[in-house]
């Protein structure tokens, strides 16, 4: 039983063989998309991150972020195909521990 306390899941990560799967949502509640509105996107690991950008920007995506470091270990950056898909690139950069940059585990402890 949950009690009275509800946690919001920003997104999850379903670890398979070598790879991941992230799950996450867009916006702050459960409802379906607005015209214009994303409510999905891909997340794909890549070797170079920055690399990847410039072959993306080369070909027609619509830039979003451009590569950054994120404060969980991962630069990364986020377009928008010629579909009206969002794409977010990411590389790992250095191992940081969850709860040093505010993750919370699903896993029972």
């Amino acid at each position: 039983m949950l009690g009275s306390r509800w946690r919001t899941v920003m997104h999850a990560q379903l670890d398979i063989g070598e790879g991941a799967v992230m799950l996450g949502r867009q916006g702050a509640e459960f409802r379906p998309p607005r015209p214009n509105e994303v409510s999905q996107y891909v997340h794909v690991h890549v070797g170079d991150v920055d690399e990847h950008f410039e072959n993306s920007r080369r070909r027609g995506a619509r830039i979003f972020e451009s590569p950054a470091d994120k404060p969980f270990g991962e630069r990364q950056y986020t377009v928008e195909d010629l579909g009206g898909h969002r794409w977010t690139f990411s590389q790992s950069i250095v191992d940081v521990a969850p709860d040093e940059w505010g993750a919370t585990s699903a896993r029972p402890k």
